[in-house]
């Protein structure tokens, strides 16, 4: 036992890193916003709300590969 007499279990600190991910990866989700165009200017504004979907989309590919 540890000096304040708790114990923690080998599995519980194996699915720490699992829920860290999943937090993360669902706060990363939940910054995304839809933007509001017509569909006849989706063409126009695509490059413009590329480059602001970028650094999401960067950090969901970094986060995934580990």
């Amino acid at each position: 036992m540890s000096e304040s007499g708790v114990r923690f279990s080998k599995a519980r600190l194996k699915r720490f890193p699992d829920r860290v991910f999943a937090i993360v990866m669902t706060k990363l989700v939940f910054e995304i916003t839809i933007p509001r165009i017509s569909p006849a200017d989706v063409s126009s504004e695509l490059p413009k709300e590329w480059m602001s979907l970028l650094p999401a989309l960067l950090s969901y590919e970094i986060i995934l590969s580990f």
